[in-house]
């Protein structure tokens, strides 16, 4: 389908939050220009630089989504476990790095899973508290009543 002002021009007309990310990607769909959300960055050092899948990167960037996918379960494991830990200490990421193959687990891979877990842990942090869903009680880390729904659902989808 060619993407021309008719096409374009329906999507551009939807929800405010997705218009934005929307006309960016499709202005742009290979986001030469920068990355995107933190959806598009990329975690593994093999895969920070690919910005365009070719069939040749499309082992890289899949096994990078799915270590992106394992670091934010863990978060939100442990996230709905206690939040109050999850906003205190950095959690364990061997488990994380287990996952990826032992001939890519150099050095710098380690470093920067620890990092993406880092950064990921604490834009869960701020997006959370933005939206009304933790808060910081006397020094802890609390869920608030609108917040208590959202462990619930995801909880329930973590199970």
């Amino acid at each position: 389908m060619r993407l021309d002002e008719a096409v374009l021009g329906k999507w551009y007309r939807r929800d405010s939050k997705a218009r934005f990310e929307i006309k960016q990607k499709l202005t742009d769909p290979w986001l030469l220009h920068d990355w995107s959300t933190f959806r598009d960055e990329r975690v593994l050092p093999r895969a920070q630089g690919l910005f365009v899948m070719m069939p040749e990167h499309r082992e890289v960037i899949a096994h990078d989504e799915a270590l992106q996918a394992a670091i934010n379960k863990q978060l939100l494991i442990l996230l709905v476990k206690d939040i109050d830990e999850f906003y205190r200490t950095t959690p364990q990421v061997d488990e994380v790095i287990q996952s990826v193959p032992a001939k890519e687990r150099t050095m710098a891979t380690v470093e920067a899973v620890r990092t993406r877990v880092s950064m990921t842990q604490q834009e869960i942090l701020d997006q959370f508290e933005k939206a009304g869903y933790i808060e910081i009680v006397n020094g802890c880390m609390n869920w608030t009543s609108k917040g208590e729904t959202i462990r619930a659902l995801l909880r329930s989808n973590l199970e």
